[in-house]
């Protein structure tokens, strides 16, 4: 299924489109988290996901030190980390980085990139997981996701 059949969902209130496949469910978030979608089906019990955080942005910080503070993060809060990558891209028109790693959550492997991301006043954060054993087979779709991302209102 192409991304010209994907869902598209505008919140003009937080600021921010993305498109989705449309089987994915979607769940609104709460403060930071914008956004949350998962594939509709499971693999070796864990359901690969994609999720948008908006907090405000430290004026102290650029993107490559959010990228520090993301990885030393996820050093602390996941078991056997492994960056794998880190490199400059592009998200919506922001300078940003990609961090791909892999880790283990409890009895899952799993592989997930983070795309870290500065605007005006805001920070923004998309994280998108998966099962190790599948990741290869949704990096595009969560590529895809990530590429349609719109932010309208940067100082909101």
């Amino acid at each position: 299924m192409g991304a010209e059949s994907w869902l598209q969902r505008v919140d003009a209130a937080r600021g921010f489109s993305l498109s989705h496949p449309p089987d994915w469910r979607v769940q609104r978030g709460a403060s930071a988290l914008l956004l949350s979608i998962a594939a509709p089906q499971e693999t070796e019990g864990f359901r690969s996901n994609l999720n948008v955080v908006r907090r405000v942005r430290d004026r102290s910080c650029d993107v490559d030190g959010l990228a520090q503070i993301a990885v030393r993060e996820a050093t602390r809060f996941l078991t056997d980390l492994v960056i794998i990558d880190i490199e400059p891209g592009v998200v919506a028109g922001m300078s940003s980085r990609r961090l791909l790693f892999a880790y283990r959550q409890g009895i899952f492997s799993l592989t997930t990139e983070q795309w870290v991301s500065l605007a005006d006043d805001h920070a923004w954060i998309i994280s998108a997981g998966a099962s190790s054993s599948i990741y290869d087979s949704v990096a595009d779709v969560f590529a895809a996701v990530v590429a349609s991302l719109r932010v309208e209102d940067r100082h909101g």
